[in-house]
């Protein structure tokens, strides 16, 4: 914020990713969301629109999430802006009446916590005066033996409430850590299955079923065809890939490509790439020999040009950050010989 205000927007954004990649290892959501919107504005001041409107937008989906109305005012405001500049007017106006919504959210928010506030006190303010009038009685009536008493009952079920909570917490993270230990072995397993399926993909001949009619059959031919194309040649990893590419490697055209990766994948070419990418990514981390390769680096061999989306969508499908996944999978590899993902 200080540098920003100083309009030094190149040492903002630098302490900004030094803030995002904490708070990624942390995992709190807010921040990051937070983090993503700050470095979004210095984008913004540096007239790299496109870069400060996917930060933007990616705050606001996690800002979405977690229910920050601040968060999401401010992005949709800076979203506006964003298209003035651009000129996209129509979408600029949308975007401010959004922006103007979660403000006033937020306003009648800071009010209701207002008067919370304000009854809090009071019922703090009544509650002191009443204990100062039981302890008047309790001195005026020779109670003061008992009232230490009392005061060393308390404290002992204190502690002993403390040493529980300690053993529960204790107990619960060491069943966090097996679970945790399971998903890694269950990921490792999944990898050699994976590796055969994909063999067999290879080895798989094209053939002609009479049955079929030539749109199916070539749909048939066309759904080989990728699967072939992913196992042989892993375009996943080339970070700037689209559809075009796949379509010109495979001799197609966009709507037969869409129609196979709804019906064979049941998913959208997005989220084809992206499970790919975090199988790479999975096995990468499982590798004893990049263990000298941080997390971020392994990200991008994967074909993620986005650390915080690699964290998320690593996270969403393997239900363990990468380096959670990475310290496990260290460990468990040599029990499983697994057999190399990217091999």
């Amino acid at each position: 914020m200080m540098y920003s205000s100083k309009k030094d927007y190149d040492r903002a954004e630098e302490y900004i990713l030094e803030a995002l990649k904490l708070h990624q290892e942390m995992e709190f959501n807010a921040e990051i969301s937070r983090d993503l919107l700050g470095l979004g504005v210095v984008y913004k001041e540096k007239k790299l629109l496109d870069g400060a409107g996917e930060n933007i937008r990616e705050a606001l989906e996690i800002a979405l999430e977690t229910g920050d109305y601040w968060a999401i005012a401010t992005c949709y405001e800076n979203l506006s802006e964003i298209n003035v500049l651009k000129g996209n007017l129509n979408k600029a106006l949308e975007e401010f009446k959004l922006f103007k919504t979660y403000n006033d959210s937020i306003i009648t928010e800071e009010n209701r916590e207002k008067i919370a506030e304000l009854e809090v006190k009071y019922q703090t303010e009544k509650k002191e005066k009443e204990n100062l009038v039981l302890q008047q009685e309790v001195e005026i009536s020779g109670m003061t033996i008992r009232q230490k008493n009392t005061q060393i009952s308390i404290f002992i079920v204190v502690i002993i409430v403390v040493l529980a909570l300690l053993i529960v917490i204790f107990v619960l993270f060491r069943q966090k850590s097996r679970s945790y230990a399971a998903l890694v072995r269950q990921n490792l397993k999944s990898l050699e299955i994976e590796k055969k399926l994909e063999e067999s993909i290879v080895q798989n001949r094209d053939e002609t079923s009479p049955e079929l009619s030539v749109q199916d059959q070539r749909l048939k031919d066309l759904s080989i065809r990728l699967k072939k194309f992913i196992v042989e040649e892993k375009p996943y990893l080339w970070a700037e890939v689209n559809m075009e590419e796949f379509c010109l490697k495979l001799d197609t055209n966009r709507t037969y490509l869409s129609k196979v990766i709804n019906d064979q994948f049941n998913q959208s070419f997005q989220e084809l790439l992206c499970e790919y990418r975090v199988r790479a990514a999975r096995d990468l981390l499982a590798d004893p020999s990049n263990n000298l390769l941080s997390v971020e680096g392994i990200g991008e061999m994967a074909g993620f040009n986005n650390n915080a989306t690699f964290h998320r969508k690593f996270k969403g499908l393997v239900s363990l950050t990468p380096k959670q996944f990475r310290d496990k999978a260290l460990a468990s590899v040599p029990s499983f010989g697994t057999k190399r993902f990217l091999s």
